[in-house]
């Protein structure tokens, strides 16, 4: 017999398969929880979620419940052995009273910010648009309230001049590979205390949607540098242009700050078309006027 610690994994996210297969090397999955099936894609045909995908692959029970309810306890605790933890990213649900205190060692979060900076949906975005150096990721402990459970664990991750919302996610993801497992194990054999968060200190971030992505050209070049970016790949950095006299949406792709600190767009895309350089597209569309 496996005399690994089980442990539930919660979680939706194509960015949360890496740290579920992870899990599975060090501690046994007893049950993976996701979201409903849902429509993706152009055609949105409804398909499972990215975790609800691998733990077929790994051979992993999986329940999508559109609620925690009573109904989700009952399967939990129908488990055997019984669960010593939970861990969760990026689930998208408070998670109720009665299934944080079924597992003897409560439910672990990885949330990608140094807590309690960052609370909420957009820790990783919110720290691009404000132009930060340094983020980094969170292990805690969950209580009922986003994000205010106490510290097991953090660590610090540089944010460098090129890095979009999809580069750093995936590099804060990778750094917190090299401890997960020691740490969870120092945490549950009792090696390590969780500390409360200074909860005067914190800061929130509000989920992002594809209006959001509409670029501000009043801001200073080095904030529109950091704001395509956070907004890159979703929902994109975007703006209207006006080609002959019809307004268009422009999604600027990637762009840089040249040395005197002067934003250059790099690779753009016009709507229904495909993505070229700038200097291609305003060779294409000479005439073409920026709206600001």
């Amino acid at each position: 017999m496996d005399n690994k610690p089980s442990f539930v994994f919660f979680g939706s996210p194509w960015q949360a398969v890496v740290l579920l297969k992870h899990l599975t090397q060090h501690f046994q999955p007893a049950l993976v929880i996701t979201q409903p099936d849902k429509p993706a894609g152009r055609g949105q045909t409804t398909a499972p979620t990215p975790i609800a995908q691998a733990a077929e692959q790994l051979n992993i029970p999986t329940i999508k419940p559109a609620r925690l309810n009573q109904k989700t306890l009952q399967t939990l605790q129908q488990l055997n052995p019984r669960p010593a933890f939970g861990f969760l990213f990026a689930y998208a649900k408070i998670i109720p009273k009665p299934i944080l205190d079924f597992f003897p060692k409560g439910i672990i979060n990885l949330h990608p910010s140094l807590l309690p900076a960052y609370r909420g949906p957009s820790p990783v975005r919110q720290a691009l648009l404000d132009c930060q150096k340094t983020t980094g990721f969170s292990l805690i402990k969950l209580d009922e309230q986003m994000d205010h459970g106490p510290i097991i664990y953090q660590q610090s991750v540089p944010i460098l001049a090129d890095d979009t919302h999809q580069t750093l996610l995936d590099k804060i993801i990778k750094a917190s590979l090299a401890n997960l497992a020691p740490i969870i194990n120092q945490y549950l054999t009792g090696q390590i205390h969780p500390k409360p968060q200074n909860h005067s200190q914190a800061t929130y971030t509000k989920r992002t949607t594809k209006k959001d992505g509409l670029i501000n050209w009043a801001l200073p070049d080095q904030q529109l540098d950091c704001f395509i970016r956070a907004m890159t790949p979703w929902p994109g950095a975007w703006t209207f242009i006006k080609l002959n006299n019809i307004k268009k949406r422009l999604k600027i792709l990637k762009a840089h700050l040249d040395s005197g600190q002067k934003l250059q767009i790099d690779i753009v895309q016009l709507e229904g078309k495909k993505p070229v350089t700038w200097k291609q597209f305003l060779s294409g569309y000479p005439q073409a006027e920026i709206l600001k």
